[in-house]
């Protein structure tokens, strides 16, 4: 590959499927979970503005809320015809507190009331993000692996 441009980029981890019951991380939260659209977009101003241009495009967009500010974002990074793949970011002051966890179930669910599939990935150094996964009870189902 180096041959034809250089290699910029490696980048590999692993890949999961949610099981037929996505568990209810939901409720172990106190505070709310909301789905992102232009009605409360306005939301993500105050944290998330790089997220903004995905309401609407990477849909279902959902978010957990506290003190009106969202700390924790779920959205749809890659879609096809029958699945759609989870990029998820929470704020550091917030993390290792389940708030992902919360914010992926919602998201999960929601897609699947779309009719698609709900996917997750990430990357073999994101520790926390794989986490994330197995508190889910995430299924593996193989290995990215991406070289730009």
């Amino acid at each position: 590959l180096a041959e034809a441009a250089p290699i910029e980029r490696k980048w590999h981890g692993p890949a999961y499927r949610f099981p037929t019951q996505i568990p209810m991380a939901i409720q172990r939260t106190p505070y709310p979970l909301t789905q992102i659209d232009d009605h409360n977009i306005d939301l993500l101003h105050a944290n998330h503005q790089d997220w903004i241009p995905d309401v609407g495009t990477g849909d279902p967009v959902c978010a957990l809320v506290v003190a009106g500010d969202v700390v924790s974002v779920c959205f749809s990074a890659t879609m096809s015809d029958i699945a759609f793949e989870a990029g998820v970011d929470t704020l550091e002051p917030h993390r290792q507190r389940g708030y992902a966890v919360a914010v992926v179930a919602f998201w999960a669910q929601a897609v699947r009331d779309l009719g698609y599939q709900p996917l997750y990935s990430t990357s073999t150094d994101n520790l926390a993000s794989q986490a994330t996964a197995a508190k889910l009870g995430l299924i593996p189902i193989g290995d990215d692996f991406h070289i730009t």
